[in-house]
């Protein structure tokens, strides 16, 4: 007999397997929300947090996040090695926004005056930073939330970003 836990993670991997069943089919739409057995889950989310990375299982051309369902496609252009460790140039693609996005284009925005600001780190994982203190880092990705309008990197890297992210 299967737990609840068990009789969740078959019904989430399902999930994700319907979503490469729409890629499969050159479908441009994928489900905002599925119900499988009388249960609504959750639209999948685009990007790779750190803890979900355990979950992602390798597919021809990416990996599936089994919990979500989001399609990660990752592409090489470039790689430049540094003294600390390479650097991979190119692009992520996911199919939870269908959008291509540069893996050197992190992102700070705040969607009005007196929010807290949105991460979205190269994976296209977006992270609200709200309660998260200066100095503290990013929950999901490699990053600290240096001041109001700069990340810094673990290697103390500073990115400063502008009123429009």
């Amino acid at each position: 007999m299967m737990g609840s836990k068990g009789t969740q993670m078959i019904r989430k991997f399902l999930f994700a397997a319907g979503c490469l069943t729409v890629i499969a089919c050159g479908q441009d739409s994928f489900p905002s929300s599925t119900n499988i057995g009388g249960e609504m889950l959750p639209p999948p989310r685009p990007g790779v947090p750190s803890y979900f990375e355990v979950l992602m299982v390798p597919v021809p051309g990416g990996k599936v996040n089994a919990s979500g369902g989001n399609l990660y496609v990752s592409r090489r252009d470039m790689s430049v090695d540094t003294q600390v460790h390479g650097w991979m140039i190119g692009s992520v693609w996911n199919s939870a926004n269908g959008a291509w996005r540069w893996s050197f284009d992190p992102t700070l925005q705040r969607p009005r005056p007196g929010q807290p600001p949105i991460f979205t780190d190269s994976t296209g994982y977006s992270a609200f930073l709200k309660g998260v203190e200066l100095g503290e880092g990013i929950p999901g990705t490699e990053w600290v939330f240096h001041d109001a309008d700069s990340i810094r990197s673990a290697g103390g890297l500073i990115f400063h970003f502008g009123t429009d992210g």
